[in-house]
């Protein structure tokens, strides 16, 4: 019996504002070599799926839980330390409005 080959594919659910997207995409080469899947990068509005979903960024969500996001806050710096991503830097100044760079990323997937 010949085998049969097996398409696969790692969709990447992407706003250029979110930090957890951004360290995901420094991780993903290593995965998809390791795995010969392809990556699609598909952009979103993570502000619109928060709005429809009825959920809230973390740095609101845990605005009177100071440790929750404390801890969210450590294991970010473990998951950076794990995999030496020591070029990363948050921005000053997040966060950040995405909605026009998310749009013309939008289109440009179109």
């Amino acid at each position: 019996m010949g085998r049969k080959m097996v398409s696969k594919t790692l969709e990447l659910i992407f706003d250029f504002g979110s930090p957890n997207a951004y360290l995901a995409l420094k991780v993903l080469p290593d995965i998809l070599a390791r795995t010969g899947a392809e990556l699609v990068i598909t952009p979103a509005l993570l502000g619109g799926i928060f709005k429809a979903t009825g959920n809230k960024p973390p740095f609101v969500q845990y605005a009177e839980a100071p440790v929750k996001m404390a801890y969210e806050q450590l294991e970010m710096k473990r998951f950076i330390t794990k995999h030496g991503l020591t070029a990363w830097r948050m921005n000053p100044h997040f966060p950040v409005n995405t909605l026009l760079i998310m749009r013309g990323a939008m289109v440009a997937a179109d």
